[in-house]
């Protein structure tokens, strides 16, 4: 099928609630207006998971009526992979890594930094679950746990959403990014095109299937 009336939305920044705010108006502008196909051109690490279920979901959502394509050719890595998994294609330039399907939430410790520079910290607070990190970083064993039982959720929520849309073995979605010929063979991408230009030509003499 040829794509004559193309919709680029650039996407080229780690993923926070803002950006995903513009990115969210944006689709929904390509989505009302008369274009055939929108296609995400997307350069992006990854970042925050607030707000990107609903985005991927939204994509999905609007893939039903029309054809969503993303194309990156540097990174589509973590929550950028989970929003750009919900697109009817994903294509790539070789050398571009894809996937990093995981979860993690990182928490500085400076409890010893203050133990050696005789600093003391004292916490005061009301309701159990009020401040469980403490401000020097430290845990306590039950709010460990839990961080970790939520990690693993977002995790599985995330492995959910590609499976849904893209045949990959499990065991490829534990936080690797792949590129070239693996990356297309494990079905983390749909195949190749050097640059944004190409992909689009692509799409316009119907090069795409």
């Amino acid at each position: 099928m040829k794509f004559k009336n193309l919709m680029v939305i650039a996407f080229e920044s780690f993923v926070h609630p803002r950006a995903l705010d513009c990115l969210e108006a944006e689709l929904r502008e390509a989505h009302a207006s008369n274009c055939d196909a929108i296609v995400l051109a997307i350069r992006s690490p990854g970042g925050y998971v607030n707000k990107v279920p609903e985005v991927a979901r939204l994509i999905d959502r609007i893939a039903q009526e029309k054809p969503v394509f993303a194309y990156t050719d540097t990174l589509i890595a973590s929550a950028a992979y989970w929003i750009a998994a919900s697109a009817d294609r994903i294509y790539a330039a070789p050398s571009a890594d894809v996937g990093s399907v995981g979860a993690y939430i990182k928490i500085d410790d400076y409890s010893k930094y203050r133990e050696l520079n005789g600093i003391e910290q004292k916490l005061f607070r009301a309701g159990d679950d009020k401040a469980r990190i403490g401000f020097d970083g430290q845990l306590r064993d039950i709010d460990s746990a839990e961080l970790q039982t939520g990690v693993e959720e977002i995790h599985s929520e995330f492995k959910s959403s590609v499976l849904a849309h893209r045949k990959i073995d499990p065991v490829y979605l534990q936080g690797k990014t792949y590129c070239g010929d693996e990356a297309l063979e494990l079905g983390f991408i749909d195949g190749f095109s050097d640059s944004l230009y190409d992909f689009l030509d692509l799409l316009k003499n119907g090069g795409i299937r």
